[in-house]
């Protein structure tokens, strides 16, 4: 699928359109002129290539590339804890999706271990702002960060 297809599928619908698999910020950038109203940076389901680049390593370069655009990016692959979620919002992410420890919660305790997963999440999220002295994720900067990345 082609960045027409946005646009296309916006003029069609009327629902924005959000773009999920974004690695590159000049893949971003086209999605965003096409009409995009958000990206997900999204390796689709944790790797399943060796070489593949980590949702949090691409997060930077897509975030930059939309800066200063009404484009949301939003980011996708390996949110396990707190610390995850504030290491993605500091490097540009305005939210981020907990599909697989979603479902482990699902399969352990049901509805309730979902929510109890989430009200985790949320804690743990305050819990590191606290540490890093940010009052919001709001304030959350990109220095916070110290990115290290094996090959």
């Amino acid at each position: 699928m082609g960045p027409d297809v946005i646009g296309w599928l916006a003029d069609r619908t009327g629902l924005p359109v959000v773009v999920k698999g974004v690695l590159r910020g000049d893949d971003a950038k086209r999605c965003a002129d096409a009409g995009a109203a958000g990206v997900i940076v999204s390796n689709h389901g944790g790797r399943q290539l060796d070489g593949a680049i980590p949702t949090a390593q691409a997060l930077p370069e897509v975030a930059e590339a939309l800066a200063g655009t009404s484009t949301e990016v939003y980011v996708d692959g390996g949110i396990r804890r707190g610390e995850h979620i504030l290491a993605a919002l500091a490097l540009g992410a305005r939210a981020v999706f907990v599909g697989r420890p979603a479902l482990w919660a699902l399969t352990v305790g049901g509805s309730a271990g979902v929510t109890r997963l989430l009200t985790e999440l949320g804690d743990e999220l305050e819990h590191c702002l606290r540490l890093v002295g940010c009052p919001t994720p709001a304030d959350l900067t990109p220095d916070l960060v110290t990115r290290h990345f094996r090959d």
